[in-house]
This record gives structure tokens, C-alpha cells and sequence, in this order.
């Protein structure tokens, strides 16, 4: 299959720049799980930045995000509990609220509250490979993993983007399904190579909303054993960062000229380089 598009390029953004370079400076095992393809939204702010980083690396990572200005806008218990993080900080080029989604465990949300864990973690962590701005995984890997989240999230009664079919056809461009059927006997076997198959093709042009609902109730049904409702405190917590969240954004904090007058709360990108070393 030949590439439908090239990914956009980027179009910069210092702070970012500096917060890879550290990241590789201190080889700390992370990478962009998703949404490398879509660079112009989350440099401009639209987005967030989906960071998957071992276990073992989120210390360190933590602490480049630290001196990088950047803050936690979601309770510090997340983490503990649904292995989410949620850090935000200006732009000092722009202005622009930039924000990183961190993850440790790969999971997926649903209808009706359902999270799926999908055990990519090692695998996506141990394919990455230097991209635009930060690692991002095998191809085939992220490809896959494309497929299995739209059909989770969506793909029923609703079209699939156009934008999602751009993004999926470049990956696969550059895949192999031999190792994509490879990675699900590996990680994820209650999903076969048939029925793999029959979930991508439900995400192709022409296919009726009937044809992917059924699709979809096959492909949760496969992955029984790997989602669960969250609890009533995790929805609490979740729900109550997002709403702590939302009178500072449109107060426009943290401003970007709070920044300025404290430079220890946004230090110039040099000083990420001035971070003990742990190699």
C-alpha cells in the first residue's frame, strides 16, 4: 500500500523541542502513542500531546516537565488510579496552552464509562523510534492500535472521519501485517488475525452503520477479560480535576506573563539540559 499523505510538518515550538531533547538526553523510555500524525493541532493548542513513558522512566520524566514550567491540572491521585496525568503550560513563543497527556498503561474509553486496557505498553515503548519531535512507535503497532480504539470508542451508528482514514492509511503505508498479526498473537490473542481483519475492513468507505455495530459487539466481546466500569471514586476524582481545570483556563491560567516574572516556575529551554544525569 502506497502513502495516502505525508505527515504534516511541524511547525515548531521551542519549549517542545526542548522538553525531547532532554527526554533523550536522560533516556527516558517514553513515546507519542498517538497523534504524531496531527502535529499542526497540538502545537497550536488544540490538542493534547499523548505521552506513553515507562513505569520505571515517570520520575524523571515528571521532573523534565517540571523545569519546564509545565503544572498538573488533574489531582495527583489520577495517576494512582486510572494511570493518567493530565500538565499544562503557555508557550512562551505563542502564548498558546500547550498540554500533555501523560499515560503508563494503555487505556481506552468507551460508552457508558467502559475502559479497555490494551497491553501494548512494552511492546509500543520497545518499537519507538526518534520521530518529528518525540518517539513515536512502530508503525504497524500504532496502526493496529488505531483500528482497535475507533472501533471501541465509536465505530457503530457514527461515519468514520475522514481525517481517522487519512491518519490510518498513512501508518499502514508504512506496516506489515505479518507483524501486526505477530503483535496479537504476542499481547492481545483473544483478537485474531480473522477477526482483526473483519474490524479493519468494517472501518472502510461504503460500510453500512448495521455492519459495524455487529463488528464492534464481536470485537468487545474478544476483549472481555480486558475492560472494567471505573469506581465511584475514580469517576469522582476525575470529574473533579476537569471541573478544578476549567475556571483557570478561562481566567487564562497560568498566564503567560505570571511565567515571565517567575522564572523558576518557567525556566529558559537551556536549563532543561542542566538536568542530573541518570544514565
Amino acid at each position: 500500500m502506497t502513502l495516502a499523505a505525508p505527515a504534516p510538518a511541524l511547525t515548531g515550538s521551542p519549549l517542545l523541542s526542548a522538553i525531547a531533547e532532554a527526554l533523550g538526553t536522560e533516556r527516558i523510555r517514553y513515546c507519542q502513542w498517538k497523534g504524531h500524525f496531527r502535529q499542526d493541532r497540538w502545537i497550536a493548542g488544540k490538542g493534547d500531546i499523548d505521552l506513553l513513558v515507562a513505569p520505571e522512566s515517570l520520575p524523571r520524566f515528571l521532573e523534565v516537565l517540571r523545569v519546564a514550567g509545565f503544572i498538573q491540572t488533574t489531582s495527583p491521585d489520577d495517576h494512582k488510579l486510572l494511570g493518567t496525568a493530565h500538565y499544562r503550560a503557555p508557550d512562551p513563543e505563542s502564548g498558546r496552552m500547550l498540554h500533555i497527556h501523560v499515560h503508563t498503561r494503555l487505556l481506552i474509553e468507551a460508552a457508558r464509562g467502559l475502559v479497555y486496557r490494551l497491553p501494548f505498553e512494552e511492546a509500543l515503548l520497545s518499537s519507538s523510534r526518534p520521530g518529528p519531535l518525540f518517539r513515536v512507535p512502530a508503525p504497524d503497532l500504532e496502526a493496529l492500535i488505531l483500528v482497535l480504539r475507533t472501533t471501541v470508542r465509536w465505530a457503530s451508528w457514527r461515519k468514520v472521519p475522514a481525517e481517522t482514514r487519512e491518519e490510518l492509511a498513512y501508518l499502514e503505508g508504512l506496516a506489515s501485517p505479518r507483524y501486526q498479526v505477530d503483535m496479537l498473537r504476542r499481547h492481545l490473542r483473544s483478537v485474531g488475525p480473522d477477526l482483526y481483519r473483519r474490524v479493519r475492513a468494517a472501518l472502510n468507505p461504503g460500510v453500512t452503520w448495521r455492519e459495524r455495530f455487529v463488528t464492534r459487539w464481536g470485537l468487545t466481546r474478544a476483549l472481555g477479560s480486558y475492560v472494567r466500569r471505573p469506581t465511584v471514586v475514580e469517576r469522582t476524582v476525575h470529574a473533579a480535576a476537569a471541573a478544578a481545570w476549567h475556571p483557570w483556563r478561562r481566567a487564562g491560567y497560568p498566564r503567560r506573563q505570571d511565567h515571565a516574572r517567575n522564572p523558576r516556575e518557567a525556566p529558559h529551554h537551556g536549563e532543561l539540559q542542566q538536568l542530573p544525569s541518570h544514565h
